[in-house]
């Protein structure tokens, strides 16, 4: 990915969490992001994913950093508005 990805928003692809809409919140290296959704994993304590696992969707970046509260609430409006819950990711 040629642009950078912090404060964009993106579904897993593949892993437990699969289908779950996330938030990159740092970029470790060209492979390696952290993202965090504001529940599942907080902003103190982000996932690790590779690039290839994720399914980023076209909408404006998350102006960071967030409190876990408002990005929790901020992805959940975005699944709302965009009326789909999981439906990007293949699995």
């Amino acid at each position: 990915m040629s642009i950078e990805p912090i404060g964009l928003l993106a579904y897993s692809k593949c892993g437990r969490d699969r289908k779950r809409l996330f938030c990159v919140v740092e970029r470790l290296d060209e492979n390696f992001v952290l993202v965090a959704d504001g529940k599942l994993h907080k902003i103190e304590k982000p996932k690790k994913k590779r690039l290839k696992h994720l399914s980023f969707v076209e909408c404006e970046a998350f102006e960071l950093p967030l409190d876990n509260d408002t990005l929790y609430k901020r992805i959940y409006e975005y699944e709302f508005s965009a009326n789909r819950r999981d439906y990007s990711a293949k699995g």
